[in-house]
């Protein structure tokens, strides 16, 4: 059954954004590559980051991007 309250919503985000950075992850991995993800919410504006620690050097300022 399926669910619209706050709670469940919140979850769920929570569970993608996990997923999207183990994904981000095992590509630099497998493919021997530097990765960065920057997630920012539309509702609050929270900004979550991922990023490989070879490619922490060149990653950007975040106020430069908000």
């Amino acid at each position: 059954r399926r669910s619209d309250s706050p709670r469940v919503k919140g979850q769920q985000r929570c569970r993608l954004r996990k997923s999207l950075f183990k994904s981000a992850h095992k590509y630099g991995v497998k493919c021997d590559a530097d990765v960065c993800v920057i997630l920012r919410t539309r509702e609050d504006g929270r900004i979550f980051t991922f990023s490989t620690d070879s490619f922490d050097e060149f990653l950007p300022i975040l106020q430069e991007l908000v």
